[in-house]
């Protein structure tokens, strides 16, 4: 079923196109025009390969921590376990970066500046800071400011409020930036699951600001926000 995605914001890009597959719904914005046909196929073979193991092995979509993958698994999915390691959850809490990562690098090569967002979760090549919406439910949202940076990175984000990801925490919402989306979609998942209380939101920014995969975080709990690292309001 078709969701409209209204949190969708970014600063102005010469061309951008909306592609679904499946359970994929996916945001291309780049500063050169690319085959919407490329797209789609890049989508449908980062879908089709997670699918493929699945598949192969359930586990891999329903553990809610970290699992030991069989030898047949893709790199793709490999990623996906790793991300799940480092944050102690299951590699499928990180399915929705992973599916932005792996359509974000196969473009890369046809732009200059390249974001790939697929449910919240974005892939960014980018060469001049960029204004991204982050939408934390219709009475709490904001604009961010994103610094360019010489190598492609990620937000990630994660709600125990709405959205149809499975989470154990309290928050409206955490977004993590990192310098990979797959890693920064765990750590969301992850770092959502563990704000059961307000008091717990200073221990989350504490194993944030230790935590080298991480390098900013924005954290909304009823009406406040928290932030740290590298991140800017606009």
């Amino acid at each position: 079923m078709y969701e409209e995605r209204t949190y969708r914001y970014f600063s102005k890009t010469l061309f951008s196109c909306e592609l679904e597959y499946n359970e994929s719904d996916i945001l291309v914005c780049s500063d050169k025009k690319i085959d919407k046909k490329l797209i789609y196929g890049y989508l449908k073979e980062a879908y089709s390969e997670i699918k493929r193991y699945c598949d192969l092995d359930p586990e891999f979509q329903a553990a809610l921590s970290p699992i030991k993958l069989k030898k047949q698994a893709s790199d793709l999915c490999k990623q996906m376990a790793y991300a799940g390691e480092l944050a102690e959850v299951g590699p499928f809490a990180a399915v929705a970066g992973a599916v932005a990562k792996s359509v974000g690098e196969r473009l890369a090569d046809y732009a200059n500046e390249l974001i790939i967002e697929n449910g919240g979760d974005i892939f960014f090549k980018i060469i001049k800071d960029r204004e991204v919406g982050v939408f934390a439910g219709d009475d709490f949202s904001c604009k961010i400011k994103i610094r360019a940076r010489d190598y492609s990175f990620g937000i990630a984000s994660s709600s125990a409020l709405f959205g149809h990801s499975l989470s154990f925490g309290a928050a409206r919402m955490v977004t993590v930036i990192g310098r990979d989306v797959i890693v920064a979609d765990a750590f969301a998942t992850a770092l959502t699951n563990n704000i059961k209380k307000k008091e717990d939101i200073n221990m989350v920014i504490e194993k944030a600001k230790a935590n080298k995969h991480i390098e900013g975080l924005l954290v909304f709990f009823d009406k406040e926000l928290y932030i740290w690292g590298d991140v800017e309001l606009v």
